[in-house]
């Protein structure tokens, strides 16, 4: 009787919890496209990260038909990872060479690069280069910012925490 009474609650909390709170899709990637990290921007456009290729992308979430645009091609690299917003309209990326094959980051391939956009309706950003990660970090898959110059990435394999100051 407890587990009939426990389902039934789940469903009417579920069923309370649809209605107060609904959801839309904004925009489907096609199929095999693995999206690994989100971020909004202050006027509310949505940057994302592929772990499938090497490319940040900006949705529009309120236009009718939102589509992606390339904002930037991050060459050097396979993969994106974490992003996290330290100042308005100042986000940090990381990149990797990452093969979901060995799930790992090739030795030495990852990197955090800052994305920059001079001003709130801008689209193209001033991207460059902030920091290597040390050589022997795996999986650096977690991104947030401590501070204004201060983030902390999550190297989910080894089960640790580095810490990355962006003005030295």
């Amino acid at each position: 009787m407890a587990s009939l009474v426990r389902i039934l609650s789940f469903f009417l909390l579920t069923s309370i919890a649809v209605a107060l709170y609904p959801t839309k899709l904004v925009y489907q990637f096609p199929n095999g496209t693995w999206l690994e990290a989100l971020a909004v921007r202050p006027a509310g456009t949505i940057l994302t990260t592929l772990l499938t290729s090497p490319d940040l992308y900006l949705i529009h979430p309120d236009t009718n038909n939102p589509s992606p645009k390339l904002i930037h091609h991050f060459s050097s690299h396979t993969s994106l990872l974490g992003i996290t917003e330290t100042t308005p309209d100042t986000f940090f990326v990381i990149a990797a060479n990452y093969s979901e094959e060995i799930r790992s980051a090739a030795p030495g391939s990852s990197a955090i690069y800052s994305v920059h956009f001079p001003n709130p309706h801008t689209t193209d950003p001033i991207v460059s280069l902030a920091a290597n990660l040390p050589r022997d970090t795996i999986i650096p898959n977690g991104l947030t910012a401590l501070n204004a110059h201060t983030l902390l990435v999550a190297d989910s394999r080894k089960g640790n925490i580095i810490s990355v100051d962006t003005l030295t």
